[in-house]
């Protein structure tokens, strides 16, 4: 896919994240085909991507984004599955180098 319009892609999905998580500390990434081993050409995906200062925040980080956000995160992969059917896999996980295993959910 062509930079500039991932790069529209990463705008309008960042927007979307910002209006359904305020307050949360969560930024976004859209990856294509050469960004992950498992992401098949023509598929994009959405990381999530959370802060947490050390390994041991990362379930209690997760669980706490889950508990106040459930409606908005399967809203958010409806939104998704909706508006860019290309994108396969939406993804929360870890800001940080060494994530520990998150949820990954499909957008439909």
């Amino acid at each position: 896919m062509d930079r500039d319009v991932l790069d529209v892609i990463e705008r309008e999905i960042g927007q979307e994240v910002r209006a359904r998580f305020p307050g949360t500390a969560v930024r976004q990434a859209v990856l294509q085909y050469g960004d992950d081993p498992e992401i098949e050409p023509g598929d994009l995906w959405v990381r999530v991507l959370l802060d947490a200062d050390r390994p041991e925040d990362y379930e209690p980080t997760l669980m706490a984004l889950r508990l106040a956000n459930y409606t908005a995160m399967e809203q958010f992969a409806g939104y998704l599955a909706e508006k860019l059917p290309e994108i396969r896999l939406v993804e929360y996980t870890f800001s940080n180098p060494n994530p520990s295993p998150a949820t990954a959910t499909g957008p439909g």
